[in-house]
């Protein structure tokens, strides 16, 4: 789920960032938790490429 993001990356590109609501808890644990980390944008541009 990109939530509406798709128009702006199209159906081949790569998506970080959030898939759902009502997480609570410190920015750092819940960057971990959704997968939004250098890693995981590294891996999405390089498979875009």
């Amino acid at each position: 789920m990109v939530q509406g993001w798709e128009r702006y990356i199209g159906e081949d590109g790569g998506f970080v960032g959030m898939t759902g609501f009502g997480a609570s808890g410190a920015v750092p644990d819940l960057y971990r938790h959704f997968g939004i980390t250098p890693d995981r944008v590294a891996e999405e541009a390089r498979a875009t490429l």
